[in-house]
């Protein structure tokens, strides 16, 4: 068995001044070098006494059996034995009385691996291993502890084949019974709701787009009300506070990556989209912290072999997520539990250029931050009108162009400072968009230069501080026009000005994949410029008000990427353009202000409706 270090994890404690920070703004801090840790598709557990068991995995080419303790009192890891055998892709339950059942898993290399239908029984108390056979082979599966101390095991992959079969294992008599699910499902989530049944949704399989409930009650399993709005699997899912469950990233049926996230309520039954993540991620983790917000954590993503480093963090009072602090690695297919001091503990898994797991740990400290105020800060390098300005995942804000401008500057409210190293676009624009996407990639499209309206697009990349013309140009010249990140990375471009008074009803895709423009076949109800696009929480753009070939309208699109087609939405009471549209934790969308106007909407998704809100104090 492999020697292990015995290294400290210094927990620090920072605060960093000048930034807005969420209630549980922190730092990671690297734990060092520790031999015998590089594993990806192991497990990691909280035992009862504070500390935590990792166990298993895969290096290339070996498979481990070997258990490893960390010790946050001691900030050390020590060996604790060794499994019956060894495995990955397996799972990890905490059972009552304190023992772990290490249940099943992969135990080969080939191409097609052998799965194992048994279990082992870690005892933390003198680090033994008891067998227990009867679980049907199969690995990438769930295990759920049940309210009566019995666990849940269901589908997974076996020779190969997707499974429907489950058993429930009753730890007190060692006896398990078959059961079956009404979908096969791998590489699934399973979560013990509120009510003390189990939701079990997605996974490859049958059951990728639906999900379906477990009753420990009469060992049942009945489908959901709803279906998934995404199909997806290896995403994460998360009990919150109040009942409902998160269901976050992963990949599609067509075997892409989202940024989608939905919500399931108990009560009902269903599946409702929530915010859009910060980042396309599958392979990650989702914790649950103490202020009862989520922080996902690393990943990886097809397009380019990415794997993140970066975290978000979702909040449940608003639904939106937002960025967290970055790891010092980049993992994917590792494990993150939360100690009982409220830290979050990472190790191991593989990284974009490590193909046989990473050798180091590190932890998340809280440090209970507040709301900081930006103190003085620097004036822009440059006066800009008609520019953009685009938040990005760190929490700066790129600004681009403005009226005869192509330069490129970056402000950082950590420092209220403004960084013009940042270089130029390679054409001068103003009243264009510019949209975040994958890699550190930002789309710029249409605007007006000296020389007039604009077609034309490019991609500025972040990492490189340079810009590249696109080869395809969108269908008509746009300025004044609106770009929605939609839930599946394209990019829906609306209406704007294509000549002068004259406004398009027009609207067209661009796909980051091609890099290349597709009209929408249908039309908006009215031709729109200066008006608002907002994504809302069931994955439609609510396109809002603006300015037609008539003058200002009332007048509002829903547009489903789903189907690729707008629909009319409700009238707006009033004439709107040049307004805001800001997205509420209910779902709901505030119109507010624009020219010549102080009032303020409340747009409700649900009925369709605007309804009043109060007056702004003055026109803006």
């Amino acid at each position: 068995m492999k020697k292990i270090c015995m290294i400290g994890l210094m927990l620090v404690c920072v605060v960093v001044m000048g930034e807005i920070k969420s209630a549980y703004s922190a730092d990671w801090f690297d734990s060092g070098f520790v031999s015998g840790l590089q594993r990806y598709e192991h497990t990691v557990t909280l035992l009862p006494n504070g500390k935590v068991l990792i166990a298993g995995g895969r290096r290339l080419d070996e498979i481990l059996d070997d258990l490893i303790i960390y010790d946050p009192a001691e900030n050390s890891f020590t060996a604790a034995g060794e499994m019956s055998t060894v495995r990955y892709g397996h799972t990890a339950t905490l059972l009552p009385d304190g023992t772990v059942l290490l249940g099943c898993g992969y135990y080969s290399l080939i191409a097609s691996p052998e799965n194992l239908d048994e279990a082992d029984i870690f005892d933390p108390s003198d680090n033994s291993i008891t067998k227990v056979t009867g679980f049907g082979s199969r690995a990438n599966h769930t295990a759920t502890l049940l309210p009566n101390g019995n666990v849940l095991i269901a589908g997974g992959i076996s020779s190969g084949v997707f499974q429907s079969s489950a058993r429930v294992y009753n730890h007190a008599t060692k006896v398990l019974t078959s059961h079956t699910m009404q979908k096969s499902r791998c590489e699934h989530t399973a979560t013990l709701t509120s009510n003390g049944v189990v939701l079990l949704a997605g996974g490859r399989g049958t059951g990728g787009s639906d999900a379906e409930i477990f009753n420990p009650s009469d060992n049942s399993f009945t489908l959901t009300n709803g279906d998934l709005n995404s199909t997806r699997y290896n995403h994460t899912a998360t009990l919150l506070p109040d009942g409902d469950i998160l269901i976050a990233g992963g990949r599609t049926a067509s075997n892409t990556y989202t940024n989608t996230a939905e919500l399931y309520s108990v009560g009902e039954g269903t599946f409702t989209y929530t915010g859009v993540l910060v980042s396309t991620r599958a392979y990650h983790t989702a914790t649950l912290l103490p202020d009862g917000k989520v922080l996902l954590a690393g990943g990886y993503i097809a397009t380019g072999g990415v794997t993140f480093k970066s975290t978000e963090i979702y909040d449940p009072s608003s639904g939106l997520f937002s960025a967290g602090p970055d790891m010092n690695f980049e993992r994917r297919g590792f494990s993150a539990v939360l100690l009982p001091g409220g830290q979050v503990f990472a190790c191991s898994g593989r990284n974009s250029d490590n193909t046989s797991g990473l050798n180091y740990a590190e932890i998340l400290q809280p440090s209970g931050g507040v709301f900081e105020a930006v103190d003085g800060g620097d004036s822009m390098e440059t006066g800009r009108l008609g520019h953009s300005h685009t938040l990005l995942p760190d929490g700066k804000v790129f600004l681009s162009g403005g009226d005869g401008l192509s330069s490129v500057e970056v402000f950082d409210p950590s420092s209220g400072s403004f960084d013009s190293s940042y270089g130029n676009l390679v054409s001068s624009r103003a009243f264009h968009t510019a949209t975040l996407l994958m890699e550190n990639n930002i789309l710029i499209t249409g605007g007006e230069s000296p020389a007039g309206r604009l077609n034309t697009a490019e991609i500025y990349n972040l990492d490189t501080r340079d810009s590249r013309v696109l080869t395809s140009t969108m269908s008509s010249p746009r300025s004044f026009h609106t770009a929605t990140l939609l839930p599946d990375g394209r990019v829906l471009i609306a209406g704007g000005e294509i000549a002068l008074n004259t406004r398009s009803d027009t609207a067209e895709i661009f796909d980051p994949d091609t890099e290349k423009f597709t009209p929408v076949e249908n039309l908006m109800s009215d031709s729109r410029s200066e008006h608002t696009a907002t994504l809302l929480m069931n994955g439609k753009v609510l396109l809002a008000g603006g300015v037609g070939n008539f003058g200002a309208n009332t007048s509002s699109d829903l547009f489903c990427y789903e189907t690729g087609e707008f629909s009319p939405a409700g009238a707006i009471p009033t004439l709107m353009q040049h307004h805001t549209a800001t997205l509420l934790a209910d779902g709901k969308v505030v119109l507010a202000g624009g020219m010549d106007n102080q009032r303020v909407y409340i747009y409700d998704p649900v009925a369709d409706t605007f309804s009043p809100g109060p007056s702004l104090i003055s026109q803006r």
